[in-house]
């Protein structure tokens, strides 16, 4: 459900509006994923208002779990989740030096 405006390419963070409390937050944006998502918003033909779309509109968090199974199996990675990446960038994020908890900072992280 992310839409054009909730991404901020030069500042390097993206709006989540719908957390679990209904608050909104900040969080970081690696500023090799930010080069990619420029990549393709230039040559992105539908310029509708959602940032991921399907044929219907935004994608459904089914539908990018099942994106997310097929190439995982076609890469021949077992036993992972949409869930397991969260995790992974929240290990990376600690790593870093960087808090994990609610925060509403804009952190610039190197990937």
């Amino acid at each position: 459900m992310l839409t054009l405006e909730d991404v901020n390419l030069k500042d390097l963070h993206i709006r989540i509006q719908r957390l679990k409390n209904g608050v909104s937050s900040q969080k970081p944006l690696w500023r090799h994923n930010a080069k990619l998502l420029r990549s393709s918003l230039w040559g992105r033909q539908d310029a509708g208002h959602w940032r991921f779309t399907g044929r219907q509109g935004p994608l459904k968090k089914r539908q990018i779990q099942t994106l997310f199974a097929t190439y995982a199996k076609k890469a021949g990675i077992k036993g992972r989740s949409i869930h397991s990446l969260r995790h992974s960038i929240a290990v990376h994020l600690l790593e870093a030096g960087q808090g994990i908890a609610n925060t509403t900072q804009t952190v610039r992280v190197q990937p």
